[in-house]
């Protein structure tokens, strides 16, 4: 059969060697790789859309011409895995407790319209307003209990911790998760009808009915507890939430707080400035607020997370946009030009940056991506939450197009003019989407040694080594020493651990994984560079306990036998 495919753009490729017994999968695997394009939709010329599991004998005849439609897709993430959907399908990858493995749920994905995550689970609403959810089970990725109810839903909404709120087409609201981060609303059943809206915090919601009034549910200590503010909650336009508190934008341009004082749910000490407000946005411990006549800023909450700007951020004026990490708010200015303010590390690790021509920035925990107005963009932060694309730099030649970070996880995910994909940052949770296109939207499971010497199925090897750090949580704690932990070849796993495990507040692993000490990594990285066949290195122990986790000097041993 001969088939010729085209785009809009009039730019075409004929296929000769094909037969009739042949998938429509394999032309659009052709034609992804001749348009370097990797979301194609292939449609005939009486409109109807080609699935990859069709025969092209019964679908074509030879010398048909098909349309290829570069789709439009969208990106999710939990902490540690992406979901990339358009109307050809759902493609997942990243950790696979954490949302990277969707094939329990592949078949079932079809007609996707939107895709809403909290930190460890996915939920899927179907064109049919049904419900497909997958991820941890307790943190919502479990919806077995709710599904006969999920019908006709309208829109979802995630809290961080684990819970999840569907608002169907009456108006009523369906809740899963962790009941008591807000999968149990039955507290508020009987108030929540007519929902216009649903914001979350970590653990809560705040429904806004239509009549502008507002409901609230979940775990007080992020923010359930509304009842002190409830006859002020009239005419509510708008609602933002940091971790533990809420904030409503009210008609009058005013602002109502309520929640964790500290993290924004107490705004007195700025209450006279709340007048005119225009836009609301959050850090997990902080409110800004844009003022309309002069697009100047009103920050309050944590002053760590962006709750006590410099005196010199007070003053700007002709604030455009606010974007937000966990810890700090970023704004571009008129003149595309981007200020930091927030968590101290955040603000230190932008100096330096040119953040000139700005258009938009996504930030993961502690790294941040600005993209330019050209298309092209920039990294930095930490490089293990993907502060450093430089590997993936001759890979973005295409100006990029979508670009979505995992919040509060440590990868980047872009997708191109061109529709290819693009990822860097941790290669287990989420920073390496090969996996996903091996395994057509099914990666394997992607997982570590646990910290008491059970093995899992092992990781895809990284190209770098990183370090590990976990500080130990309760003082009774043991764990082995860290110069017992080695690494010969690629750092996958770390040596087995001898007993007797000696009391120590620290230790350190070497295999990719969170880097927390950016010092001792680069030493790391440096004698990696210069080491002879199977050496092995590890870290050992300051006689004293350095003042961050994760202290030691790098020893390199002599080459394995």
């Amino acid at each position: 059969m001969d088939i010729t495919v085209s785009l809009p753009s009039g730019q075409s490729m004929s296929l000769e060697a094909l037969s009739g017994s042949s998938r429509v999968g394999e032309l659009k695997s052709a034609a992804r790789e001749y348009f370097g394009a990797t979301f194609l939709q292939l449609v005939r010329s009486d409109g109807k859309q080609l699935e990859d599991t069709d025969l092209l004998g019964e679908s074509l005849v030879h010398g048909d011409v098909v349309a290829a439609i570069i789709q439009e897709p969208k990106l999710a993430a939990t902490d540690g895995a992406f979901a990339l959907w358009s109307s050809s399908g759902v493609i997942t990858w990243g950790h696979a407790e954490e949302g990277g493995d969707s094939s329990k749920v592949q078949d079932q994905l079809k007609a996707v319209q939107d895709i809403q995550a909290s930190r460890l689970a996915f939920a899927a609403l179907l064109d049919g307003g049904s419900v497909v959810t997958w991820g941890d089970p307790k943190a919502g990725g479990d919806s077995t209990e709710v599904q006969d109810a999920l019908k006709c839903v309208q829109h979802i909404t995630a809290a961080a911790l684990g819970a999840f709120a569907a608002i169907l087409f009456d108006g009523s609201v369906i809740t899963w998760g962790r009941k008591e981060m807000g999968g149990d609303s039955s507290s508020a059943q009987q108030q929540l009808k007519q929902v216009r809206q649903i914001r979350a915090s970590a653990g809560a919601f705040a429904a806004i009915l239509a009549d502008g009034s507002v409901v609230t549910w979940g775990h007080p200590v992020y923010g359930a507890d509304s009842r002190g503010v409830r006859d002020q909650l009239i005419d509510v336009k708008d609602i933002e939430a940091t971790g533990s508190a809420f904030a409503a934008l009210l008609a009058n341009g005013s602002v109502v707080t309520c929640g964790q004082a500290a993290s924004g749910g107490d705004s007195s000490s700025v209450q006279a400035q709340l007048q005119g407000v225009q836009e609301l946005r959050a850090t997990l411990g902080a409110f800004v607020a844009i003022l309309e006549s002069s697009r100047n800023l009103v920050a309050w909450g944590i002053p760590e997370r962006g709750g006590a700007p410099r005196n010199e951020v007070q003053e700007l004026k002709d604030v455009q946009e606010i974007y937000t990490s966990k810890r700090s708010f970023m704004a571009i200015l008129a003149d595309r030009s981007v200020v930091v303010w927030g968590h101290p590390e955040d603000e230190s690790m932008s100096d330096g940056v040119q953040l000139q021509h700005v258009q938009r920035i996504q930030a993961s925990s502690r790294a941040f991506t600005a993209v330019f107005l050209d298309g092209s963009m920039v990294s930095w932060g930490d490089p293990a939450d993907g502060g450093d694309s430089t590997e993936v730099q001759d890979q973005l030649v295409e100006k990029v197009h979508l670009i979505k970070a995992s919040r509060f996880g440590h990868s980047f995910a872009a997708i191109l003019a061109n529709g290819r994909l693009v990822t860097w940052g941790n290669p287990h949770r989420g920073g390496d989407s090969e996996s996903a296109e091996r395994h057509g939207g099914k990666p394997p499971r992607s997982t570590d040694v646990g910290i008491d010497g059970t093995e899992e199925p092992p990781k895809r090897p990284t190209k770098r080594p990183q370090v590990q750090y976990r500080s130990l949580k309760h003082k009774n704690q043991r764990m082995a020493p860290a110069s017992s932990m080695k690494v010969v070849g690629v750092p996958e796993v770390s040596a087995p651990i001898p007993r007797p495990w000696p009391l120590l507040k620290r230790f350190v692993v070497f295999s990719p994984g969170v880097v927390k000490n950016r010092r001792f990594d680069s030493m790391l990285r440096e004698a990696w560079n210069n080491r002879t066949p199977n050496a092995e290195f590890a870290l050992e122990p300051h006689s004293s306990p350095p003042s961050r986790v994760g202290g030691g000097r790098l020893r390199q041993g002599k080459p394995s036998k």
